[in-house]
């Protein structure tokens, strides 16, 4: 079995098509998603963009082949395509894309000295940075956004010197959570609009207000109550 590689290359999970030394066709940059318009508004749509539901999943595929295998042993290639949740392409590697649906076609046998495959993708409709990292900010200060799509974004904090109630603002809308106790750790999920704590256990009845959302250019976080910190993924996002 020979193993060629080529310039193009793809990364799931973090893992490299490099990997499973096969050649990898020429990649096409993914479509712009379509969009269903709306004549209505939701909560994610305060600040005059169209919810995220109005945008279609994108179909993309990528093609690959193996050149002269002694067997079809397809075994590694199940392993690496298993449970495939991001993906980032080689000439958009400032990227990654969330997977929603995958399956790999049967592979074409050209007698016996290549086997082509194609991988299949439905992708989320954005495009997120790879770069983005949990930062620590200070109260008041300015958070930097440059995704061309409004980022909802994955908030940590723990609870400081006293028992508290903690008001976290950022553009003008506030979440508030009640009885932060000292020590306390709480992720707060724009995304999924939940807060959980430290064991991934849902927090209810202690939760009021509204989730934050992070516009283009600059916004500024801050907060009432007693933190330790206060940590942040953006999320930032492209169309």
């Amino acid at each position: 079995m020979a193993n060629y590689t080529s310039e193009d290359k793809f990364w799931l999970n973090g893992i490299s098509s490099d990997t499973l030394g096969v050649w990898v066709d020429t990649l096409g940059v993914p479509p712009m998603p379509k969009q269903r318009y709306a004549s209505w508004t939701t909560r994610a749509d305060e600040n005059g963009y169209y919810p995220d539901d109005t945008y279609e999943d994108i179909d993309y595929s990528i093609d690959f082949y193996k050149f002269f295998p002694t067997a079809l042993d397809d075994q590694y290639i199940h392993n690496f395509f298993a449970v495939p949740e991001k993906l980032i392409l080689s000439n958009k590697d400032n990227v990654f894309y969330r997977i929603c649906d995958f399956s790999l076609d049967q592979p074409e046998n050209y007698n016996g000295k290549r086997y082509h495959y194609r991988a299949r993708f439905k992708l989320s409709p954005f495009a997120y940075s790879v770069d983005d990292e949990l930062t620590e900010y200070s109260n008041g200060d300015a958070v930097t956004y440059i995704g061309t799509r409004y980022g909802k974004p994955l908030i940590a904090i723990k609870g400081g010197g006293a028992e508290s109630t903690v008001r976290i603002t950022i553009n003008g809308y506030s979440i508030q959570i009640n009885d932060v106790q000292t020590g306390e750790v709480l992720y707060i999920d724009s995304e999924q609009k939940l807060v959980r704590d430290n064991n991934g256990q849902m927090i209810y009845n202690r939760v009021s207000g509204r989730y934050p959302i992070l516009d283009f250019g600059s916004s500024t976080i801050s907060w009432t109550g007693e933190l330790e910190y206060l940590k942040m993924i953006k999320n930032e996002r492209w169309l």
